[in-house]
């Protein structure tokens, strides 16, 4: 005949109190509102960084492409005198600077006879690139004049550097922020280009 008995154990294994839940809830809490600050400057100095590098890049490309000496005829009747980019507030994009007519030398001291760069922009990831929409774009050329977009022209064999075709003016600058943070790209007559680093806003 089986025997039951009634066992006296008890499971020592017990869930979280109703507090102890509470108090866990409003550490993490606490440790999400501390770190979200940094995530996001850290999401704005990537932003500034990568959109610096890459038209550094597109500036460092045209420049190359002017002294790489792929200067050879275009399409048609057009000459090749160099490459150039142009930029405003919401992209930048490398140009070819074309001399008219099958006649003529490429210019040593200025834009004679070169075409503007509407008509030859460059296509394709390596020749253009769009700002991010998060960017403010501050154009800027000496002495500290606003524009709202800027041609920047290099010319074989130097190359010549020309600022929004005026050979007075003798740098310009680039500025991306985000609230009180910001970088900026210098270039100068010379042709070299300074990356600054700006504020770093938290």
């Amino acid at each position: 005949m089986p025997i039951f008995r009634c066992s006296t154990y008890k499971s020592k294994e017990r869930g979280f109190t109703v507090i102890e839940m509470i108090i866990t809830f409003a550490i993490i809490t606490a440790l999400l509102a501390a770190t979200a600050p940094s995530a996001a400057f850290n999401r704005r100095e990537y932003i500034l960084s990568s959109n610096q590098e890459q038209l550094r890049s597109l500036i460092s490309r045209a420049k190359a492409l002017t002294l790489s000496g792929l200067l050879q005829p275009g399409g048609g009747t057009e000459k090749i005198c160099g490459y150039g980019i142009r930029i405003d507030t919401t992209s930048a994009t490398i140009f070819k600077s074309v001399l008219s007519g099958q006649e003529g030398e490429c210019p040593e001291s200025g834009l004679v006879g070169i075409n503007s760069p509407d008509g030859n922009l460059l296509k394709g990831t390596l020749n253009e690139m769009t700002f991010d929409k998060a960017l403010t774009i501050l154009l800027k050329t000496d002495p500290n004049n606003d524009v709202s977009q800027l041609d920047i022209y290099f010319i074989a064999p130097d190359p010549l550097t020309l600022i929004t075709a005026n050979s007075d003016i003798k740098s310009a600058t680039i500025e991306m922020k985000i609230g009180a943070s910001s970088r900026e790209i210098m270039l100068n007559k010379a042709g070299l280009i300074d990356l600054i680093h700006g504020t770093n806003g938290e």
